[in-house]
């Protein structure tokens, strides 16, 4: 008589991937709903459907379950935002990451409709067209992205960029690939005598420059439109910057790095935070955002870890010290490369 089966090992973290799924949707469909702009104070799940016209029953076990994500707190029957979901859930906040939330679905969710078909059949055929489509996918990437600088990071990337040595002294830098320009805007605050320029595409700059002129600081930062790979970057900087902008340059890095060296001045600064592939391109868990595009695009625009830093020294700087951030998008590495 055979004996009963047994266990090595418990199954439960596949439960978890699984599950993770309702908590995707959960949250998406909160978003969508626009429930967490009436929970600002306690309310209970029928005086909340009234307002919004919902079921009042589904509408309290769905609270229930953002509830048990964290996202809402429960009293005595009455609901109302967690102080998480109160920061950056609630539209009306200047922290709101709904934008950015769903471009993260629309860029490594969606893609993934089709997952089986993508690996049986690979990419889908790239799409023809005159380039005005791409424009505005910068320009509202650039848009939903901002809250990701908004902040904790900004206030990191300040902290770390001001503690550079000399930086009392830094007069000009150079936001490269900036986008909506924020990061300029913080590390144009933290030093006293330091001007910031912007540069990416034109329809993008006019972004940064809505941006930098909501935050009254016109006087300390500017912007400059062009394709950074063709195009004269300017010169003379103390510091130039970079976030996550150089995976579809990848072909021209080298260029772009010598670009960068001359364009700064003795004694100057490039950094750049990107993402680092470790661990045979398994980790970190920043992979999963990228496997929707990867597969559908069969273009691959990530960077092993040290990759960056390594091309750094080939095309002149002097030293690279490099280090891996904890972000609230997941660990990224920043190389801080210094030109002699």
């Amino acid at each position: 008589m055979p004996s009963l089966p047994t266990q090595t090992q418990s199954f439960r973290p596949l439960h978890e991937i699984m599950i993770s799924q309702i908590r995707s949707r959960l949250l998406q469909a909160g978003l969508s709903l626009g429930v967490f702009d009436l929970l600002g104070d306690f309310r209970t799940a029928g005086e909340a459907a009234a307002e919004m016209g919902a079921h009042a029953r589904n509408l309290a076990l769905f609270l229930d379950a953002l509830a048990n994500l964290g996202l809402v707190e429960k009293r005595d029957g009455r609901y109302r935002n967690s102080p998480l979901a109160s920061e950056f859930l609630v539209s009306s906040s200047s922290l709101y990451l709904g934008p950015l939330l769903g471009m993260i679905k629309d860029a490594s969710l969606t893609p993934l409709d089709d997952l089986e078909g993508l690996v049986r059949k690979g990419p889908h055929p790239p799409e023809l067209g005159d380039g005005s489509s791409s424009e505005c996918q910068w320009v509202e990437s650039a848009r939903a992205s901002a809250p990701w600088a908004l902040g904790e990071m900004g206030c990191r990337a300040a902290r770390v960029v001001s503690g550079l040595p000399g930086f009392e002294r830094f007069t000009k830098m150079l936001d490269l690939g900036g986008g909506h320009g924020l990061f300029a805007l913080y590390f144009a605050q933290a030093g006293e005598n330091l001007h910031a320029v912007v540069f990416d595409h034109a329809p993008v700059v006019e972004l940064a420059s809505e941006l930098i002129t909501a935050h009254g600081l016109g006087h300390k930062v500017s912007v400059i439109a062009g394709d950074y790979v063709k195009d004269d970057i300017g010169g003379d900087y103390d510091l130039i910057w970079a976030s996550a902008t150089f995976g579809p340059s990848k072909d021209h890095l080298e260029t772009l790095l010598r670009k960068i060296h001359a364009a700064l001045r003795p004694g100057g600064y490039f950094l750049s935070l990107h993402d680092g592939m470790t661990c045979e391109q398994t980790k970190p868990d920043m992979i999963l955002e990228w496997l929707g595009g990867l597969l559908a695009s069969g273009t691959d625009v990530r960077f092993e870890q040290g990759e960056l830093a390594e091309a750094m020294l080939r095309c002149g700087f002097s030293s690279v010290r490099s280090r891996t951030l904890d972000t609230p998008l997941g660990a990224m590495d920043l190389d801080v490369a210094r030109k002699l």
